[in-house]
């Protein structure tokens, strides 16, 4: 018995398929941010109040996370990130 396999080569993308797909992606991922970012400040809310006293423990007591101002960071970067991505696109 023999079997006859017949492959096609693959279609070969659009440039301007290609260049949409990568827009809806990069709206996405803006979209998505600033949602980050507000999650990410209010880790560095509770991290602060941690050290205060005024909140009970962080879930992160070591490494570079259990800091506050690490979370702060991460939020004004993702929150800068996604307002310079939504202008781009």
């Amino acid at each position: 018995m023999q079997v006859r396999v017949k492959f096609r080569p693959p279609e070969i993308p659009d440039r301007a398929e290609v260049e949409q797909k990568a827009l809806v992606s990069a709206k996405i991922g803006a979209a998505l941010l600033p949602a980050l970012a507000l999650m990410a400040g209010v880790l560095a809310i509770w991290r602060f109040g941690t050290d205060v006293e005024w909140t009970r423990d962080f879930p992160i007591e070591q490494g570079l996370l259990s800091h506050w101002q690490v979370w702060l960071a991460l939020a004004i970067g993702m929150q800068a990130a996604g307002t310079w991505a939504r202008r781009d696109s």
